[in-house]
């Protein structure tokens, strides 16, 4: 039996706000349902500032109260560890504890020593021992970093697991001197783990590529819950007229790593389609962003919630990832193409991952200048969501990269069941 310690890039109260939307959320909600797994303890983030202060929304919120504290197990430090479930903990950062922005507080040594101190404590509080290999401690923060350096220089013998979402040395969010530090930080998981995931081969070729191979490294890419979309089956999409629209449809976070060009240029000669921008959009000043706003076949709807994503997809006529290329996007693994298979729709994208692996599905375009994706929408539309529901092709993919399916792959590799690479 495992023990296991997590520390999430987005910790349980965004699962909780935004349901199980991320990768660590749905490998976290998969890990807690193991047999194998004896306890679990999600390490949370300090509160940000701004949220304590305006607790403005996202537009995303979920309806359902998802994972809520069942028992209060104790305090230390100002700090509260909670059980949700039987084998799911929750430790609680002291409330005088907050990041102004995104999680600076990991950078000051007194931090990481406090947060060293805590995590010591809540293992001994719930019987987990660092000292052995029967206990994993697994990271998706890159911020928090140090603690497989501390770890290390403890000696303690614990199984020290990092899993890598995207390349935040490319990022355009962070600042120079924040890519910087992402650098450096990399090196640390380089340097102090034992098994690396990525969602993608370009970061493990890139990020990692002084890598003496005693750590073992594995491409994981997304999945998907696809009972979220089990209910769709039961509705019926019209048939199109001749004089409405056609939909393409887009839906996730709205910024650099979107086409606004490629978008502009083929919305200005195709009137007949109506493309549909669902999402929050991150980005201001960039010129073709704005004249795309300003095209009457585009629509940008904000942010919606995650328990209407699959409604949403499912009214779109053709789903659409039209991501620029380069090393950012390249270390990416969009969930949402699972998403949109999962929801029976065609699917037209630039060439970025999965594109390597999905170019020959059934209905899966994969186009570069603006001829050709207009050639592809023009094929796209004369499918039907019915036919695709009966692709066997399609269907044993999205059952490959189901979340349980996924986690399984990484316990195998982290056990070293199966020395190979994991990918497609």
């Amino acid at each position: 039996m495992k023990d296991i310690i997590f520390l999430p890039w987005r910790d349980i109260h965004n699962f909780r706000k935004e349901g199980f939307r991320v990768r660590e959320g749905n490998i976290i909600k998969n890990i807690a349902m193991r047999e194998d797994v004896n306890k679990l303890l999600v390490i949370n983030r300090a509160k940000n500032l701004k949220s304590i202060f305006t607790n403005k929304s996202s537009g995303m919120e979920v309806n359902k109260n998802l994972l809520p504290n069942k028992k209060l197990c104790c305090k230390f430090l100002g700090c509260k560890l909670y059980m949700i479930e039987e084998k799911l903990f929750s430790l609680e950062l002291p409330d005088f504890l907050f990041n102004k922005g995104d999680n600076e507080l990991e950078k000051y040594a007194v931090f990481q020593n406090f947060l060293f101190k805590i995590i010591k404590k809540a293992s001994i509080f719930l019987d987990i021992d660092l000292n052995s290999q029967e206990t994993w401690v697994w990271s998706s923060d890159l911020s928090r970093s140090f603690i497989f350096n501390k770890l290390n220089k403890k000696d303690m013998s614990c199984i020290k697991i990092f899993d890598t979402i995207d390349n935040l040395v490319q990022h355009k969010a962070y600042s120079e001197a924040q890519r910087i530090k992402n650098a450096e930080r990399y090196e640390i998981v380089n340097k102090n783990t034992d098994v690396i995931f990525s969602v993608s081969e370009s970061n493990l070729k890139i990020l990692y590529k002084d890598n003496d191979n005693r750590v073992r490294k594995y491409h994981i890419q997304n999945g998907i819950d696809a009972n979220r979309f089990e209910n769709l089956k039961s509705i019926t999409k019209h048939i199109k007229r001749s004089n409405e629209k056609l939909v393409c449809g887009y839906v996730g976070v709205i910024e650099s790593r979107v086409d606004y060009n490629l978008l502009k240029e083929i919305a200005l000669k195709e009137k007949r389609i109506e493309f549909q921008l669902v999402g929050p959009v991150l980005e201001e000043g960039n010129a073709d962003l704005d004249i795309l706003k300003s095209l009457d076949n585009v629509k940008f709807t904000g942010p919606v919630s995650y328990d209407k994503v699959p409604e949403i997809i499912h009214n779109f006529d053709i789903c659409i990832m039209p991501h620029v290329i380069n090393t950012f996007t390249n270390s990416m693994s969009p969930l949402k193409f699972y998403e949109y298979l999962a929801a029976n729709k065609p699917v037209i994208m630039t060439k970025v991952p999965p594109a390597e692996y999905v170019s020959n599905l059934n209905r899966v375009f994969i186009a570069s200048t603006t001829d050709e994706w207009i050639n592809a929408i023009k094929e796209a539309s004369l499918v039907f969501d019915d036919e695709l529901k009966k692709d066997i092709q399609r269907q044993n993919l999205i059952d490959k990269h189901s979340w349980g399916k996924l986690v399984d792959d990484m316990f195998n590799s982290i056990l070293n069941e199966d020395t190979k690479e994991v990918s497609g």
